[in-house]
């Protein structure tokens, strides 16, 4: 695993922009390796809309095994977070404690503008395995497009979530956001590692 970027561009992209993509974080046998780990789960369908502003969505959620080869490699993820970052970065320690395999099936809905809940903190990963979507941030709820990424096997999409830079970020709750143009790998299914702590 490797993430190629420094701790300055890192730091400062999530400060201002609230995300950052970063691409070839896994080799071709460790994408290999988690893929089929995650595609062997057994998923549940989330909820059709969740949250106070009833957000649809339309995607399946599994949570990994503990102690498995998956775990692992979060744990891995999480201790070259914490080290390219440094522990002061967060107002909390770094601690994936949720740890779900996401599957959307191909041309379905995603996720409508959201934020994440405030409850998660430092930073939140999205590893995505296979599959293609489009990853939406706006200025707010309602407000206009400030940026939009191709989501691509083996990238690595991180955001800033409450407490990042310990709470000294205006704003520092996590950007309303919006993943949409599902496209599935060869299964059918687009593939994510979501990793967020509490």
């Amino acid at each position: 695993m490797r993430i190629d970027v420094s701790r300055e561009d890192l730091i400062e992209t999530l400060r201002d922009k609230g995300v950052i993509l970063i691409e070839n974080v896994l080799s071709a046998e460790e994408l290999e390796a988690q893929l089929k780990a995650l595609q062997q789960l057994e998923y549940i369908d989330a909820p059709t809309h969740f949250g106070p502003r009833e957000v649809a969505q339309e995607l399946a959620l599994a949570t990994l095994p503990r102690d498995g080869e998956l775990d692992l490699s979060v744990d891995a993820l999480e201790a070259k977070l914490i080290e390219l970052f440094g522990e002061e970065v967060f107002y909390h320690s770094l601690c994936f404690t949720e740890r779900l395999a996401q599957r959307y099936g191909h041309g379905t809905l995603g996720i409508e503008p959201h934020r994440d809940r405030p409850q998660y903190r430092g930073v939140i990963a999205l590893l995505n395995l296979a599959g293609k979507a489009c990853f939406q941030v706006y200025n707010g709820m309602e407000k206009p497009e400030l940026l939009r990424l191709q989501l691509v096997p083996n990238t690595l999409l991180l955001m800033r979530a409450t407490g990042f830079l310990g709470g000294k970020v205006i704003g520092d709750s996590c950007p309303v956001h919006r993943v949409s143009g599902i496209i599935g790998g060869v299964d059918g299914f687009r593939y994510v590692l979501g990793l967020r702590g509490t």
